[in-house]
């Protein structure tokens, strides 16, 4: 991109009661404005956390004017000429994204003898510059962004939390191939997070360009995207990628990339949840189940691979893969709410007994499925048998349950 041009603008009015004006040796134009910060040859965003910090050469002919036009509104500043100045442009609650435009310049005042009449006439010489206004809405800025593999396997840990970055200057170092780490080639720029997770760990991370084709994706070595674990890029520009994993490896160190379809010139939003879930809790026979006692409210991980085939109740399609029994028990009036996420099989499904060893116990009126809900309406306390049942090849699951 090309400088933006210095602009001498010179607004002679006059009325027809004055003779014609012949040149314009009385005028002084002023000094030209070198402004070096921001850049008036980029594009930027300017943060909400920081102001805008303008800075530029002092000395010279002319006063220093500044115009600033937002969606809100048009201000004239007259600036002091130190070489710089912090706009805040806060409380005008810009919305995020919103356009902001900065032209900062020297002015200059001369009056012109016409025929023994004066006219006063300004003279502007301005720089523009402009971006896009990033609000945080209480996100944290992100420092701890790593450019290389090298750099991350060392680098801090990233920690749970609502995130605002810019990595527009880093390079494209990884470059995963189609269906490698997510659908599509990711050839934009890359920042690299390294990230701890402990056994039993649930990430679920939301990323987003907002002027950028987002793409992100977890790997167990940053040298090696053969390693990549999760990853998402399904959405067009501007969009959010959201991807959940459940680390079931035990405790170790993975790197969460932040990417792009191609290059991008934007900022990003990220947020980052970790939530420690309880191991695996579906048993494999009624009587284990029996044996574990009930399960109380909290969110859960495990595997059904290996488990039987034994229960095949009226309530839900007969399934030849194994199921997994847990006992709850509910108080009179209590609800039930059980939501659960498998690997994929959309067969999946919940249903709810009073008696496992009972293929025909089934509770009347809670439909199978993926959650379910039952209230306590019998004046008694009730042991219910919760089973979650598939297809072969279900394997890895994420349970919610609650009680209230």
């Amino acid at each position: 991109m090309g400088q933006f041009p210095q602009h001498l603008s010179v607004p002679l009015f006059f009325g027809g009661a004055w003779a014609d004006y012949r040149g314009t040796d009385d005028i002084q134009p002023p000094s030209p404005i070198v402004v070096t910060q921001p850049a008036p040859t980029e594009s930027h965003e300017f943060l909400s956390s920081d102001g805008i910090h303008l800075e530029w050469e002092a000395g010279g002919r002319g006063d220093v004017m500044m115009l600033v036009t937002t969606p809100v509104e048009r201000r004239l500043y007259w600036l002091e000429d130190t070489g710089s100045y912090d706009l805040d442009l806060v409380p005008l609650n810009l919305v995020d994204g919103a356009l902001v435009a900065i032209d900062l310049g020297r002015w200059s005042r001369d009056g012109v003898d016409l025929d023994g009449n004066v006219v006063t006439m300004f003279v502007k010489s301005n720089q523009h510059l402009e971006g896009d206004w990033r609000n945080l809405d209480g996100r944290q800025p992100l420092s701890d962004i790593y450019d290389t593999c090298a750099e991350a396997v060392g680098g801090v840990p990233l920690v749970a939390g609502n995130y605002i970055g810019d990595i527009r200057s880093y390079e494209n170092d990884l470059r995963p191939r189609a269906g490698q780490c997510t659908a599509y080639t990711a050839n934009g720029q890359d920042g690299i997070l390294p990230i701890d997770l402990l056994d039993n760990d649930q990430l679920e991370v939301t990323y987003r360009l907002p002027n950028g084709d987002s793409s992100v994706y977890l790997t167990t070595d940053c040298d090696d995207l053969t390693e990549c674990v999760a990853g998402r890029d399904a959405n067009l520009q501007g969009g959010d990628e959201t991807f959940t994993y459940v680390n079931d490896q035990g405790d170790r160190r993975m790197y969460l990339v932040l990417d792009g379809f191609d290059r991008y010139n934007s900022a990003f939003n990220l947020d980052v949840e970790i939530t420690s879930l309880g191991g695996a809790v579906f048993q494999d026979t009624c009587a284990e189940a029996i044996g574990q006692g009930p399960v109380n409210p909290n969110a859960y991980q495990g595997r059904l691979g290996g488990n039987q085939n034994l229960l095949q109740p009226d309530c839900s399609p007969n399934s030849d893969g194994g199921e997994g029994v847990l006992q709850v028990f509910l108080l009179p009036g209590e609800t039930l709410d059980a939501q659960v996420t498998t690997n994929g099989s959309a067969n999946a499904a919940m249903y709810l007994m009073y008696n496992c060893s009972i293929a025909d116990s089934c509770l009347p009126g809670v439909a199978p499925g993926k959650r379910l809900s039952y209230q306590n309406t019998t004046g008694a306390s009730e042991f219910l048998y919760l089973v979650l049942d598939g297809p072969p090849g279900l394997d890895t699951y994420v349970l919610d349950l609650l009680i209230y």
